[in-house]
């Protein structure tokens, strides 16, 4: 048996075995940590011991089937076991019982939360899950379908508004899908190599390919409009470098990239970017992360420098964040490991360990029950139904309203059997003895989608309803994207999305006659090149009543960063970045020979004078000089934790 282990920094590990009571103890040395595990005959956990004193502690029943589990702050949850094993009741330690079934495969059929939530799941003969029904209401329920081929893949995915999204396979793929066709129609292909990787998607926008090294680890990504990034591993499989796809397409694998160091247990402990700033941090023994150094004071002799420090205790929490100027802020935990306390750095006291801060309860279920400031004044109160979900939301006012939760009067959540939000009351007035609530009211889709919400001008007490409505109705496209928002006033938004989901039209109703359309186009990396708004003419000087069409457009590099802005009235903007993507020069070029709407927006750049704006960073990436057309400079400087100190001006 193991008695003593050392990791790669000669750090000691010792355990000690006492066969007598079933125990194991484990010491840290270095960090001072020892756990104690307990087992019983059937040589089951059955305790851990921390060092706080606390005790997780488990029980099984006579088919060792853990039954129950006791938390680090004595409250217990229990299970219980069909004669098959399956799990088929769990009680929580507020004994809320949540229940489920299974058929003669020991498939799940079905499973009802304490408030009465219900979930049934039917399969095939084979096992593949044909339908998952959830229910929404005493008589409604949200139904979603599959159906399979002979070999068990999915073909078709229906949800519960029946919009079906399908999926087709080759002979060689057998378990991947070589096509995905949506709800919309829209069509994503894939490619496959012998050994089943993929090696491109193609949407509308063009394919993305993929090529990979004998690891099975991705080495060159190509996206849709020809760009290709570098990625580059360890013998471990760590990725060791990035080489983003403009410095590749200059120098392919001798280009300027990142560069990542990893320790013996394969943690990420130096990331070097193209200009050679070192971000670096450290780590104890336990893996905990214990510094973070500022790049601007990294010493690459000794491997260190000033930075933020953290440090944690035997659980592994971070309880301590040590700046560079020697303060410090606190956080405090109960056994369990929530959070009950944080203390910024202007109130914490190091003799005392502790000071004034901010405080947070919970129930047995370990959920946040309230929030106390520094000044002990209860500022948040929450209260949950059987599911969990939170039904009153109480405030500093409503707190000290009454002496329960009860009566003091909060913001108030309902909800229909799925958890899906049914209404929701505000409190804003007190008049005459009375709270007056401002209410909204949801309805959903099968899909668990808003598509009405109902809000009243008007205030209605606790359980009364007003008599006016704004009603504001949601549509939806078969693969869920919001199409059209109206109300009852008569205003209206409509959308149009592409094949990525990302908008491409935009309609916004002004008056009977007018509304604003706003086009968008988008290019193979899914940036937008080309926005365009509809004007009506006669809303513009010097033109008639046709229509106006004001383009933006917008141009990459390689990198994906925006270089070239071209408003619509002739106004070009350049961009230029430094290896590590940061934005070192701004160039405004004005149009002189006015300014045009019609045709192409390029028509108005020629015969231009250019005013710019050079930035220079510091290791950290902070702007520190800005230089402006006229030769003012505006000088930035900063601390140890990267806050700007001072500011130097041309004035």
């Amino acid at each position: 048996r193991v008695v003593k282990q050392l990791d790669h920094e000669n750090n000691e590990l010792f355990i000690e075995y006492n066969e007598e009571n079933c125990e194991n103890t484990f010491k840290w040395i270095k960090s001072g940590i020892t756990r104690v595990y307990k087992y019983n005959s059937d040589m089951l956990l059955t305790e851990i011991k921390y060092d706080d004193g606390s005790v997780q502690k488990y029980t099984y029943d006579d088919n060792l089937n853990r039954n129950s589990e006791t938390d680090r702050n004595g409250n217990t949850t229990y299970k219980k076991y069909d004669d098959r094993g399956n799990l088929i009741e769990i009680t929580s330690p507020l004994r809320l019982t949540t229940k489920y079934s299974y058929n003669e495969n020991n498939k799940l059929i079905k499973s009802t939360s304490p408030g009465g939530g219900e979930v049934t799941f039917e399969y095939d003969e084979k096992g593949n899950l044909l339908k998952r029904t959830i229910k929404t209401g005493s008589s409604s329920y949200s139904e979603a379908s599959f159906t399979y081929d002979q070999y068990g893949r999915i073909i078709t995915s229906k949800d519960a508004e029946n919009n079906t999204t399908r999926f087709e396979y080759g002979e060689e793929e057998a378990n991947k899908p070589i096509l995905v066709k949506d709800a919309v129609g829209n069509i994503l292909k894939y490619e496959f190599d012998k050994v089943g990787r993929a090696t491109s998607v193609t949407t509308g926008y063009g394919t993305v390919r993929l090529k990979y090294d004998d690891c099975d680890r991705i080495t060159h990504i190509t996206d849709a409009e020809g760009n290709t990034t570098r990625l580059g591993y360890d013998k471990a499989g760590n990725m060791t470098g990035i080489i983003a796809a403009k410095q590749y397409a200059e120098k392919g694998k001798d280009g300027a990239g990142y560069t990542f160091t990893y320790d013996a247990m394969d943690k990420l402990i130096k990331t070097i970017d193209p200009l050679g700033n070192v971000f670096s941090v450290k780590y104890d023994e336990n893996g905990n992360k214990i510094k973070e150094i500022n790049p601007n004071f990294y010493n690459h002799t000794e491997d260190d420098g000033i930075g933020v420090e953290y440090k944690y205790d035997t659980n592994h929490r971070r309880i301590k964040t040590i700046f560079p100027d020697g303060n410090m802020s606190r956080i405090k935990y109960d056994p369990q490991g929530n959070i009950i306390k944080t203390i910024s750095w202007k109130d914490y006291d190091k003799t005392l360990d502790d000071g004034p801060g901010m405080q947070y309860t919970y129930d047995e279920m370990n959920r946040l029950t309230s929030i106390i400031d520094i000044e002990g004044n209860t500022i948040k109160k929450y209260v949950y139904d059987e599911d969990g979900r939170i039904v009153k939301e109480i405030d500093a006012k409503g707190y000290i309203s009454a002496d329960n939760d009860e009566e003091r009067w909060g913001t108030i959540y309902k909800y229909n059997l799925a958890g899906w939000l049914l209404e929701k009351r505000t409190p804003l007035q007190h008049k005459n003895g009375d709270i007056y609530y401002n209410i909204k009211e949801y309805v959903h889709d099968r899909n668990g989608r808003v598509v009405q919400e109902k809000r009243s001008p008007e205030y209605v007490t606790k359980t009364g309803y007003p008599k006016k409505w704004n009603i504001i109705n949601y549509k939806y496209d078969p693969n869920g994207n919001l199409i059209e928002v109206t109300d009852s006033l008569g205003a209206c938004i409509t959308y149009e999305y592409d094949c990525l989901g990302k908008k491409t039209l935009e309609k916004i109703r002004i008056n009977e006659k007018k509304q604003r359309v706003t086009r968008y186009e988008y290019n193979g990396m899914g940036k937008p090149v080309k926005v365009i708004r509809e004007l009506d003419g006669e809303d513009l000087s010097g033109y008639s009543d046709e229509k106006v069409f004001a383009e933006t457009l917008y141009k990459y590099d390689k990198n994906g960063n925006l270089i070239e802005i071209i408003s619509p009235e002739g106004y070009l903007t350049v961009f230029k970045y430094d290896d590590a993507n940061r934005r070192i020069k701004s160039t405004l070029y004005q149009p002189q020979d006015g300014v045009k709407l019609k045709g192409s927006a390029y028509c108005a750049i020629l015969n231009t004078r250019a005013r710019s704006v050079s930035y220079e960073y510091d290791r950290a990436g902070n702007i520190i000089k800005q230089i402006f057309p006229n030769g003012g400079t505006v000088v930035n400087e900063y601390d140890e934790m990267n806050r700007k100190i001072r500011v130097t001006d041309p004035d």
